[in-house]
């Protein structure tokens, strides 16, 4: 016989089906062992048997509630996490877009483009969208972490704001580079710029 022939089949009769297991040729991952493949194939011979109901209880097997149940959850979970992991992406992202709109504010200023009561203001605003949007980071994985980097963020930002305010431009124009570095860094670790 050749490889992909039948070797040997075994039919026996279970509740008004006959199943054929059949030994292919080849070995398991595991080792040499053969293996074995149930198939559940129709028995004409006791089509009518089944109908008069001779075999009691030989109704055809539903799985338990209990899989379902399992299964549904599982596949909702699943769901919840991606959803969870898009929200988390999707608030980064927006606190990312604020950070930059401080940064360009605070770079306008530096250049004597903006005027400093603007610049407040305008600052103040960011840093409390910021703190808000970080509030509502979804529970995940990098929620602790992201938590961490945004304070982080939210220092710097205000760091640069009082060296801007205060007149200190050349501790506020490195500051604000470092500033742009650590967004960068941010952007690509928390995954906000996919």
């Amino acid at each position: 016989m050749g490889n992909n022939q039948l070797i040997r089949t075994d039919l026996s009769h279970r509740g008004g089906t006959s199943l054929a297991r059949c030994l292919l040729p080849g070995t398991s991952a595991i080792g040499g062992t053969k293996n074995w493949i149930a198939h559940a194939l129709s028995a004409p011979e006791f089509a009518g048997d089944r109908k008069q109901n001779r075999f009691p209880g030989t109704a055809k097997a539903r799985p338990p509630s209990s899989k379902i149940i399992l299964s549904t959850f599982l596949i909702l979970w699943l769901a919840s996490c991606a959803d969870q992991d898009d929200q988390f992406h999707k608030r980064m992202q927006e606190i990312l877009s604020w950070s930059a709109t401080a940064e360009m504010i605070l770079d306008a200023r530096l250049g004597a483009l903006v005027p400093k009561g603007f610049t407040a203001l305008a600052v103040e605003r960011c840093q409390k969208e910021i703190l808000d949007l970080s509030s509502q980071l979804p529970q995940t994985s990098q929620q602790a972490e992201a938590k961490a980097n945004i304070v982080k963020l939210d220092k710097m930002i205000g760091a640069v704001k009082d060296d801007v305010d205060h007149g200190r431009f050349d501790a506020g124009r490195q500051r604000l580079t470092e500033l742009q570095q650590y967004t960068a860094d941010l952007r690509k670790t928390s995954g906000a710029d996919e």
